[in-house]
């Protein structure tokens, strides 16, 4: 039959719980110790990430920003140029008419001037024949 010997169980009770000791002290704390570094690495690398993603989101923003601002002044200075253009075109139109007009006054003086030699001219030799015409008919008066 089955005996029971205490000095067996006593003794096999303590080799058990000094076992526990051993396996404590030189596996369960060093494993634990181990897992909870880990466990702050692998925080650390996802508060890494996290920062890493917000940083790429605030670049990624900015690089809009610029983006926008720097279409924004290409717009602004298209348009200003465009202004500038017109501005030139209108200013070399106005310049075309000024002279246009001048041109078109000193050929209006001068045909004025013109006209009135003309007529001067005109005035004179209306008077010479006239005068030609009145002897003429004078002339031919007395022969008749």
């Amino acid at each position: 039959m089955i005996e029971i010997q205490l000095s067996l169980i006593v003794w096999t009770v303590i080799c058990f719980l000094l076992m526990m000791l051993v396996l404590d002290r030189l596996l369960l704390k060093p494993m634990l110790r181990f897992m909870d570094e880990r466990q702050k690495k692998i925080d650390k690398a996802e508060m890494k990430r996290q920062q890493i993603e917000e940083e790429k989101e605030r670049i990624e923003k900015e690089k809009i920003r610029l983006l926008e601002e720097k279409t924004e002044k290409l717009r602004n200075d298209k348009e200003s140029s465009e202004q500038l253009k017109r501005e030139e075109a209108e200013s070399s139109l106005i310049e075309r008419n000024q002279t246009k007009q001048k041109n078109v006054s000193l050929y209006a003086e001068k045909l004025n001037i013109e006209k009135s030699e003309m007529i001067s001219a005109i005035d004179s030799r209306s008077d010479v024949l006239a005068e030609e015409f009145v002897k003429g008919f004078l002339s031919l008066a007395d022969r008749l």
